[in-house]
């Protein structure tokens, strides 16, 4: 062979041989993981490199807010695993966590926000934040019961006074009266038919 056509030769096994790696780096960086670290569901995503991933933090700036540590429910465990594309990705992220029964707010609102989530998931989500709204409204309106209640019986206290402050309390004490078996009637509301019961998950610190 001629060494014009041996360097041919050579030149294409470079660019070949260039362009299985270029794939491969391709490859790797399209590659999201995800696993569990203590309590929490971290995803990765490959680098622009044969090997090698990135964890996602919470403050990156493209995909922290999607992808960033995920606070688990108790008792939720999540198997590592590793995924070619996004909406591989959400659909599994949704797998881990939907089933939980105690998700944060912040947590569904989370979730909804992923963009490969079907309608009929994002439907499912959306009843599970009513559900979980519903039963803090409940714990809302248990806490104002109680204090409304405390309020007319120390207003009571005052009225059976002789001073100033008895007619002022008298009217209070009043009106309190008829609010307090609406707030009664209230708490006894039963919750909404739900596929899925949930408990009110307490604010984050």
């Amino acid at each position: 062979m001629k060494s014009g056509g041996r360097l041919v030769l050579w030149l294409l096994v470079l660019v070949l041989g260039w362009a299985t790696v270029w794939l491969a780096m391709e490859r790797n960086a399209r590659r999201w993981t995800v696993k569990q670290e203590g309590d929490f569901l971290v995803v990765s995503k490959g680098r622009h490199f044969l090997l090698g991933e990135s964890p996602i933090a919470a403050d990156a700036s493209a995909l922290g807010k999607l992808y960033g540590p995920i606070q688990l429910p108790a008792g939720v465990t999540v198997a590592a695993a590793e995924f070619d594309d996004r909406m591989a990705l959400d659909q599994a992220i949704f797998a881990a966590l939907e089933p939980g029964k105690t998700l944060s707010a912040a947590t569904l609102d989370r979730l909804t926000q992923l963009p490969g989530l079907t309608a009929a998931q994002l439907d499912r989500l959306a009843a599970r934040r009513g559900d979980l709204a519903f039963s803090e409204a409940q714990v809302d309106l248990r806490e104002a019961t109680r204090l409304v209640h405390e309020a007319w019986q120390k207003l009571r206290v005052v009225e059976s006074g002789k001073d100033e402050r008895a007619l002022g309390a008298s009217a209070m004490a009043a009106t309190l009266a008829n609010v307090v078996p609406v707030l009664d009637e209230l708490v006894k509301a039963p919750a909404p038919a739900s596929a899925d019961s949930v408990s009110p998950v307490p604010p984050a610190n």
